[in-house]
């Protein structure tokens, strides 16, 4: 099977402690959930500079959130999980809402990719849509689902007892989910362009690309958080510090400027990353040298 692993800005977390958001990115646009008032914040999008956009709030009691940047006109696509299980979605452009699947019972995670967002069902079932909500597939052959990493049309989910299948969310039944060998206690699944990854419960993370050779992601100490971002990956080690590794040919690793807070989440997109911790959420461009944006205090 060949897979092309596209962007799913889901965090890989090891301990989520006491965190303040949850944080998402895809293409020019990322978001954030302050998980104590469930609101969420998105900034970015074609026609605007990421790191000097105003945020546009969207205030929905949401309990996890995932954002996607397609082609259409909403520039990207917010969709949260609330309290009860439903799912809503908007435009991060308009924040006005748009098309929402209708689901076969409550949602427990959620996640994107570029063309489209999966649900975790409570039932440890999944469900997958495109950017306008007119096509549910209903993937077979995994076990119960915990969690999922989506990407343009390839997506990772998290089993009962850590182990990882990876499908093509686009179609229901055409090819079974291949289940990813070499992994041991997996507690996250993460998708970028090059590679998808999975973070243990050690804090070490491994991934692997077309060839589905596993290989660890070598990281200074032991990672709480772990993302696959396009043709990069970044961790937050357990004490909050960030390093971001390049995985695309020789190229120099991806600029990460000094924070002056211990991280306990990251996102990005096709240029940036974002780290967030008590003090806030801040950003920066991964190409060029420059100091970190506070975005959301």
């Amino acid at each position: 099977m060949r897979w092309v692993w596209l962007l799913a800005l889901v965090a890989c977390a090891a301990d989520p402690g006491p965190a303040r958001f949850q944080v998402d990115g895809s293409g020019l646009v990322n978001c954030a959930l302050e998980l104590e008032t469930g609101t969420a914040s998105c900034w970015g999008g074609r026609d605007v500079e990421l790191l000097s956009d105003a945020p546009r709030t969207f205030d929905e009691d949401f309990r996890k959130v995932a954002v996607n940047f397609g082609d259409n006109d909403n520039d990207g696509v917010l969709c949260g999980v609330h309290a009860d299980g439903a799912v809503s979605c908007w435009s991060t452009a308009t924040a006005r809402p748009v098309a929402a699947p209708d689901l076969p019972g409550p949602a427990v995670d959620i996640a994107a990719g570029e063309a489209g967002t999966c649900a975790v069902l409570e039932s440890g079932s999944v469900r997958c849509w495109d950017e306008d909500a007119e096509r549910l597939a209903v993937p077979v052959g995994l076990g119960a689902v915990q969690s999922i990493s989506v990407g343009v049309g390839s997506a990772c989910a998290l089993e009962d007892g850590g182990s990882v299948a990876c499908f093509d969310w686009r179609d229901d039944a055409s090819e079974l989910p291949a289940s990813v060998g070499g992994l041991e206690g997996a507690v996250a699944v993460s998708s970028g362009i090059i590679e998808a990854c999975a973070l243990d419960d050690r804090g070490e993370a491994r991934c692997w690309g077309a060839d589905g050779v596993v290989e660890r992601a070598a990281f200074p100490g032991s990672a709480a958080q772990f993302e696959s971002i396009y043709t990069f990956r970044c961790a937050a080690n357990r004490n909050g510090a960030v390093h971001c590794q390049n995985v695309w040919g020789g190229a120099d690793d991806p600029h990460v400027p000094s924070l002056s807070f211990d991280a306990d989440g990251i996102s990005g997109g096709w240029s940036h990353a974002c780290a967030a911790g008590a003090d806030g959420v801040w950003c920066w461009d991964v190409f060029e040298d420059g100091d970190a944006v506070q975005i959301l205090e």
